[in-house]
């Protein structure tokens, strides 16, 4: 009697990935700049792919897995680029050790600020 795979999903796959990483102290950026010369938040789908390998990640981790986190963060910088969001990713990831890692991008005005009392006009 085999048993049935179970679909892989992204919180499975993310979950699975973030236990990984805490529980070794995996620097994953470490891993993943290296791939971005200009420092610009995006790596081809194949450098981030080998950024995790890299971090000794596929051991553990699944190819479907591997590829359904690389699917989620994946967006359209062109009409027929698309790459993986690698800075927020590294967001994601790295909040289970409290604090997120800046990526140098400015964030959401919405967040700069959310005091409702001192911002009122006079």
């Amino acid at each position: 009697m085999t048993a049935v795979a179970q679909p892989v999903t992204f919180d499975t796959a993310m979950t699975h990935l973030k236990k990984l990483v805490f529980k070794n102290r995996i620097r994953i950026k470490d891993f993943i700049v290296d791939f971005d010369k200009l420092r610009s938040g995006y790596v081809h789908e194949n450098h981030f792919l080998s950024a995790l390998s890299m971090a000794k990640l596929d051991k553990d981790l699944s190819p479907a897995e591997l590829k359904t986190i690389a699917e989620h963060f994946t967006v359209q910088r062109g009409p027929s680029l698309d790459m993986v969001d690698y800075a927020k990713f590294l967001e994601d990831v790295n909040i289970i050790f409290g604090t997120p890692v800046r990526t140098g991008r400015a964030p959401p005005l919405e967040k700069l600020h959310t005091c409702a009392n001192c911002c009122e006009t006079q």
